[in-house]
């Protein structure tokens, strides 16, 4: 028999004791009643203050989704913006270079007609030694064109005498009989050329072959 056994034995004979013992049972129940009634106290509100943190996470998470969502609308919107710009820094590099390449073109097409004259002179016979000293000068003046114009990428093609008559950058002025068809026979002006666009195609003569009975 244990100690608890040995006084629950006691208690049943001496009447002191008994109430003595029943009393400090019915204390005992009472603490054990206040401390589970406050343990569910507890649980109760660590209930509460659970619930109210999940909404809290609930409500914090859809601001953090809220946030993405507008932060997306605007990483949308600056590249939008973005590739906007780009384009239209693309379209404005186009157009001024569109206008040089005009402007060059008007320049190229006054200094053409001038090349031609030198050209035309150049072929003349010159016997009085003063002129042809002007002549020379003015050679210098027109290799200085040429070059002009073949720095700003401007191609000069002279045709070659009985090469196939080519009409992208030749243009026939005159037809003369000849032993084929369609060959060069004389050159009247060279082709000026610039980035592929024919600014005045080469003026020749071409030949036609005649057939005789």
């Amino acid at each position: 028999m244990n100690f608890y056994e040995y006084v629950l034995e006691l208690a049943k004979h001496d009447p002191k004791l008994r109430k003595l013992y029943q009393e400090e049972q019915a204390s005992s129940e009472k603490a054990y009643r206040r401390e589970m009634m406050k343990a569910a106290d507890d649980i109760h509100q660590l209930k509460a203050e659970l619930k109210e943190l999940s909404e809290k996470a609930t409500k914090n998470q859809s601001s953090v989704e809220e946030s993405d969502k507008v932060a997306e609308g605007w990483k949308n919107k600056y590249y939008e913006a973005f590739a906007d710009l780009s384009n239209a820094r693309k379209m404005l590099d186009k157009e001024v270079e569109n206008e040089k390449k005009f402007a060059l073109k008007e320049m190229i097409k006054e200094i053409i007609p001038i090349i031609d004259t030198f050209d035309v002179a150049f072929k003349k016979r010159i016997e009085d030694e003063v002129v042809r000293g002007y002549v020379e000068g003015f050679k210098i003046i027109y290799n200085k064109l040429c070059n002009l114009l073949k720095a700003k990428q401007v191609e000069i093609v002279i045709p070659t005498i009985g090469e196939e008559y080519n009409p992208t950058y030749m243009e026939a002025i005159q037809v003369s009989e000849g032993p084929e068809n369609n060959k060069v026979m004389d050159v009247y002006g060279k082709a000026f050329i610039l980035h592929d666009v024919v600014l005045r195609p080469a003026r020749v003569i071409i030949s036609k072959a005649i057939k005789h009975n």
